[in-house]
């Protein structure tokens, strides 16, 4: 009796000091995270490529600190008792994490292109193509159907608008037909790069 009683309070222990690091960490995460995307959304000089990723990442892990966190508590307790809310809470968890980590990544990254390659690191400096790249890549993972093609939100076509606008608005042409010849060919290479993507 003795030995099963103390293995039993070890055991609650053990349960109290793990639920008061994850209650702590979950905590700094929900705070700092929050105050990474506060401070980013008030400061304009602050939005620069390697800050989108970082933003992203933050909102991750906020997600993560305010549900995935909780939701590894219940797990942990045996909560919840029923099939599907064990399986939709254990997924979730999954999927918060894997966000995480491919923000992390995406971060890394960006960080290694822009010490290899500065000088091209600093041409390609465009954050409208990054907001589309982050959103797309959150709304893959998160929703189930979500083209990977999506005119609105694809990053190439960003960079194909912007090569397009460089062809025909930086240079004079001496009449309609020229100009719509290099339009022409700009939408050839995209209708080219979606046979490729096929």
């Amino acid at each position: 009796m003795t030995n099963v009683s103390s293995s039993e309070d070890i055991h609650s222990e053990a349960n109290i000091y793990y639920t008061i690091s994850e209650v702590l960490v979950s905590l700094f995460a929900i705070v700092g995270n929050s105050l990474v995307i506060t401070v980013f959304c008030k400061e304009r000089r602050l939005r620069r490529r390697t800050n989108y990723y970082i933003v992203s990442l933050a909102a991750a892990d906020l997600l993560v600190g305010l549900l995935g966190i909780p939701f590894a508590l219940l797990a942990a307790v045996g909560l919840p008792t029923n099939l599907h809310a064990c399986l939709f809470t254990v997924s979730l968890l999954v999927v918060l994490c894997t966000i995480s980590i491919f923000c992390l990544v995406a971060v890394s990254v960006d960080r290694y292109w822009a010490i290899l390659y500065p000088m091209g690191y600093s041409r390609h400096d465009s954050a409208p193509v990054y907001k589309a790249k982050i959103t797309q890549t959150w709304l893959q993972n998160n929703v189930p159907d979500w083209p990977s093609g999506s005119l609105d939100l694809n990053p190439l076509d960003y960079k194909l608008w912007s090569v397009l606008e460089v062809m025909l608005c930086h240079k004079r042409y001496p009449n309609i037909e020229s100009d719509r010849a290099v339009a022409n060919s700009s939408l050839q290479l995209r209708a080219g790069i979606d046979a490729w993507q096929a």
